[in-house]
């Protein structure tokens, strides 16, 4: 195709000269008073969405950081024996790599198993970031069994009395 030849795309025949036929006409342009009424219940409905937005953002970064402390409590601690505990739980986030969101259910909601589990990969890839509970050297022989039935002597006397 030359240079001077009409673009078959270009619907002005490349002359580049303006629509003549006018656009719809801006309603905001006429003083009819019920576009300017329109425009006031518009620009309400704009600032109703905007606080909504705020609040809104305002309560997930409450959330998030309410779940980040539970996050770092769950980490911090063992509530099984020889279960590993982050040292410094902040570590969980700024070393771990652990984002959140990935320690949170479908529903939402901080799920301590998916803490625990993110404990066990940190100590298994960085072991010097956690620790475990010391185990006793006495290995729990010094814990009080569950009593099942009755003890030496108290079976002794019964069976002097019915003796």
């Amino acid at each position: 195709m030359s240079e001077n030849a009409p673009d078959p795309q270009d619907p002005q025949g490349g002359a580049g000269a303006p629509d003549p036929t006018p656009g719809p006409q801006n309603p905001a342009d006429d003083a009819d008073p019920r576009y300017a009424a329109l425009n006031r219940e518009a620009a309400s409905r704009r600032h109703q969405l905007r606080e909504a937005e705020a609040e809104r953002d305002a309560l997930r970064g409450q959330l998030d950081a309410r779940d980040r402390q539970d996050a770092e409590r769950i980490s911090g601690t063992s509530d099984q024996p020889y279960q590993r505990r982050m040292i410094r739980p902040d570590d969980l986030w700024q070393v771990g790599g652990v984002e959140l969101s990935d320690l949170r259910d479908e529903d939402g909601l901080l799920d301590a198993g998916r803490v625990r589990d993110a404990v066990t990969r940190i100590a298994n890839e960085r072991p010097y970031l956690t620790e475990m509970d010391d185990v006793p050297f006495d290995g729990g022989a010094g814990q009080d069994l569950p009593r099942k039935g009755p003890s030496i002597g108290e079976a002794i006397k019964r069976a002097r009395r019915s003796a």
